[in-house]
């Protein structure tokens, strides 16, 4: 059982099994549409702008930008 690094690196970095992307991408999906969810109610809802709230609206609208750029 001799396994080189580019052996190890090969299976759990560039893993290409189409069960991994796809949990990769609905999990990305998951992660971007409760951000998205979380900002539209926030947006809407001018009680939970107040203070605290706006930072955690704009921390959303980062998240999933961010996620959206992984995912891409």
């Amino acid at each position: 059982m001799s396994n080189t690094v580019e052996d190890v690196c090969s299976s759990i970095v560039f893993n290409e099994r189409e069960e991994y992307n796809l949990a990769v991408v609905l999990l990305a999906m998951l992660s971007w549409s409760a951000a998205a969810g979380v900002a539209t109610l926030m947006y809407f809802n001018p009680k939970l702008k107040e203070h605290p709230g706006e930072l955690i609206f704009l921390m959303c609208l980062c998240e999933g930008v961010a996620v959206w750029s992984t995912l891409i």
